[in-house]
């Protein structure tokens, strides 16, 4: 299945600007799974906080963190290992 991750962040003032939206095809059942995907959306905003606290930006080192986090999540709670999509738009 494919677990997609969609937010924003405002890069020059280094916060999230819309907090993680979870979409997901062929992964979990999404009325069984609320807490899950609940909590895994938790986890992108932490993830991404603890991020922009960094002096470095480079959005794919950021893509690379949610995804390898998100990963490590859902393998622990559903022993699957779905493709894993961030999208992190930038605001303005």
């Amino acid at each position: 299945g494919i677990f997609i991750v969609a937010l924003t962040v405002n890069k020059r003032e280094k916060k999230i600007v819309s907090k993680a939206k979870i979409h997901t095809r062929g992964f979990v059942y999404v009325k069984k799974s609320r807490d899950i995907l609940r909590e895994s959306a938790e986890l992108v905003n932490q993830t991404v906080e603890n991020y922009l606290e960094q002096d470095s930006f480079d959005w794919g080192e950021l893509k690379g963190a949610v995804r390898e986090e998100v990963a490590k999540f859902l393998f622990d709670q559903t022993k699957r290992r779905p493709a894993i999509l961030p999208v992190v738009m930038e605001v303005r």
